[in-house]
C-alpha cells in the first residue's frame, strides 16, 4: 500500500488475533488505530506487544465513542460475544469483519445482515480462504469455463478440533466452517442436502452429498479425530475437460485429458505451487491463507452496504442443514 495507511480498530487479543490478524494487518499496511477489550490495560499490552502507537480502550462503547474516525472494525472475540458486539459497532454506522461464526445459527446471522443493511454499513464473516489466492483461482477458473463447466466436487477437512470443538456442532460451526463456506463461494449454494454423521468416544466424521445444479453433486467430508494430528484440506473440482485440485491453499494441480488415446502420455499435468525464499519469512502463510487480502480488501470497502452479509447467511444455512443430520440423544 502506499501513502497514508488505512485505519482500523480491533476489537479483542485473543490468540486468534495475535498470531494471524495483528501479523495480518502488519502485512496489508493497515494501522491499528484503537483496540478493545475488557481491560484497558490488557488492551495497552497487547498495543505494545503489536508495536502499535494505537490507543487502548477497556470496552467496545469507549472504543466507539472515542473514534468517531475510525469507520472500520475488526472484531475477533468470544463466539457467543460477538453478535452483540457486531450489533452496537453497527449501530454506530461503522463496517464490520468479524471473525466466524458470525451468529450462533443462521436465524442471528439473518438478524445481523438485517441491521447490518438497515443501518448502511458492511458486515462481512472472516471467511480469510475467500480471499486465499490459490481458491480465488479456482474460482476464476469455475467462472472461466476454461474447462467447461463443473460437473463434480470433493471438499475435505480432517483435524484434531478436540480441544476446542468437542462436539459435532462446535467442531462444524467453530473449525470446518470455512470448508463448509467454500461450497456456495465457489460454486452456489446447495439445493439439496444428504447428510452422515458418525460419532466416536474419540470424535466424529460428517459425509454430505450436495447437489448446486442439475446433475453438479460433490461431496463434503469432516472429521476431528486423533489421527488427524495434521490437517486434511483438499478443494477439488472437476470439469468437463479437467479436475483442478488444491491442497493446503497453497498447491494447485490440474490434470487435464488428452485425446484419449491411452497408448502413448496424453495427459497434461500442471502444478503451481508457492516461490519459497529466504525472503519469503512467516508473512507467506498469512497470504496464502488469505488473511492479508481479507484484510486489505475490507480496509478499502466504503461505508455503503454491500450485500456482503448474505453470504455468511447463506453458509449458516448450510451448516444448519448438515447439523440436521447429527442424531439426536
Amino acid at each position: 500500500m502506499t501513502g497514508q495507511a488505512a485505519r482500523v480498530a480491533l476489537v479483542g487479543a485473543g490468540h486468534h488475533a495475535r498470531v494471524n490478524l495483528v501479523p495480518a494487518m502488519r502485512a496489508a499496511g493497515l494501522e491499528i488505530a484503537a483496540l478493545a477489550t475488557r481491560d484497558v490495560e490488557r488492551s495497552r499490552a497487547a498495543l505494545a506487544a503489536a508495536g502499535s502507537t494505537g490507543t487502548p480502550y477497556g470496552s467496545v462503547a469507549d472504543l466507539l465513542a472515542g473514534e468517531p474516525d475510525v469507520r472500520h472494525v475488526v472484531v475477533c472475540a468470544q463466539p457467543a460475544d460477538q453478535p452483540d458486539i457486531v450489533a452496537s459497532v453497527l449501530a454506530a454506522g461503522r463496517n464490520v469483519l468479524c471473525e466466524k461464526p458470525l451468529g450462533t445459527d443462521a436465524a442471528q446471522a439473518r438478524h445481523l445482515a438485517d441491521l447490518a443493511a438497515d443501518a448502511g454499513v458492511v458486515l462481512r464473516a472472516g471467511f480469510m480462504k475467500r480471499h486465499a489466492p490459490a481458491l480465488v483461482g479456482l474460482r476464476d477458473l469455475v467462472r472461466s469455463g476454461r474447462f467447461g463447466p463443473p460437473v463434480g466436487f470433493d471438499v475435505r477437512f480432517a483435524a484434531d478440533a478436540r480441544a476446542f470443538a468437542p462436539d459435532v456442532a462446535s467442531f462444524l460451526t467453530l473449525a470446518a466452517v470455512h470448508h463448509v463456506d467454500l461450497v456456495p463461494y465457489l460454486l452456489g449454494a446447495p439445493h439439496s442436502v444428504q447428510v452422515a454423521v458418525s460419532t466416536h468416544a474419540s470424535g466424529s466424521t460428517l459425509s454430505a452429498l450436495l447437489t448446486v445444479a442439475p446433475q453438479v453433486h460433490g461431496t463434503l467430508r469432516l472429521a476431528s479425530l486423533p489421527a488427524h494430528s495434521s490437517e486434511v484440506d483438499v478443494v477439488e473440482v472437476a470439469f468437463e475437460q479437467a479436475v483442478v485440485q488444491v491442497v493446503d491453499s497453497r498447491v494447485t494441480e490440474i490434470r487435464s485429458g488428452g485425446s484419449g488415446d491411452w497408448h502413448a502420455p496424453q495427459e497434461r499435468v500442471e502444478r503451481l505451487v508457492p516461490a519459497v525464499s529466504t525472503m519469503s519469512g512467516g508473512e507467506q502463510d498469512l497470504h496464502l491463507r488469505g488473511f492479508v487480502s481479507e484484510l486489505v480488501d475490507f480496509a478499502a470497502t466504503p461505508v455503503a452496504p454491500d450485500g456482503s452479509a448474505e453470504d455468511n447467511v447463506v453458509t449458516m444455512q448450510l451448516c444448519e442443514q448438515l447439523l440436521a443430520g447429527v442424531p439426536r440423544d
